[in-house]
C-alpha cells in the first residue's frame, strides 16, 4: 500500500504487511506464520500497541490542535 497502512505500520517491526501481488496465498501464509510463532505474534503486537498511541484520537487531536495554533 502506497498511502494507508503503509504510514503506520512497518513490515517486520510493528505489523505485516503482504503486498497485493502476493494475493490469496501469500496473505495465508503470512497468517499461518504468525500462528505458528507466538514469539512473533507477541513481539508485533506489542510494538503495533505502541503505534496505536501515536495514532489515537487524543494523539491527533493534539497535533491539529498545535498546527491550528502555530499558523495564528
Amino acid at each position: 500500500c502506497d498511502t494507508g497502512p503503509s504510514e503506520m505500520i512497518e513490515s517486520g517491526t510493528n505489523g505485516v504487511l503482504v503486498p497485493e501481488s502476493a494475493g490469496i496465498d501469500g496473505l495465508a501464509e503470512s497468517l499461518a506464520a504468525l500462528m505458528r510463532d507466538d514469539n512473533e505474534r507477541a513481539r508485533l503486537g506489542a510494538a503495533a500497541a505502541r503505534v496505536r498511541e501515536t495514532y489515537n484520537v487524543r494523539s491527533i487531536a493534539r497535533q491539529w490542535t498545535d498546527l491550528c495554533q502555530s499558523s495564528v
